[in-house]
């Protein structure tokens, strides 16, 4: 029975290399620093997270758990998440998806809905550019 629990908890280990890795490509690859404070149209931690998992699953990568994203990020930037006025929700500091991976794997795959304030946001700008 240990050699099987010896095998699991390496590929555990494995599997959250994989998922690390994963973790640090989309942040090189898909997000931006900014110096201010959170905007309205900027995703929520939980909207961040599922555009990272969006973009994982459609590159055939791993991702972690939504708690081990939230750690990872405030350990990336340095910085706590903030509670903002606008309902109260939580975001990231000093950090958002670029323009296109926030489109692509926000916006596209249905993660601000079609009545939050952030999705009624995007679709003027997206008015107003036509």
């Amino acid at each position: 029975m240990t050699k099987k629990f010896r095998k699991y908890g390496k590929k555990l280990r494995k599997d959250r290399k994989k998922a690390d890795k994963s973790f640090k490509e989309f942040i090189k690859k898909c997000t931006v620093r900014v110096k201010r404070d959170p905007e309205i149209d900027d995703p929520t931690t939980s909207q961040f997270f599922q555009i990272y998992k969006n973009w994982c699953m459609e590159n055939f990568k791993p991702y972690t758990c939504y708690l081990d994203f939230k750690e990872k990020m405030i350990k990336k930037t340095g910085e706590f998440w903030v509670t903002n006025s606008f309902g109260d929700s939580i975001y990231f500091r000093y950090i958002i998806p670029t323009d296109e991976v926030k489109n692509r794997y926000g916006i596209k795959m249905g993660v601000f809905g079609e009545n939050t304030e952030a999705s009624l946001v995007s679709q003027k700008k997206k008015k107003k550019k036509q």
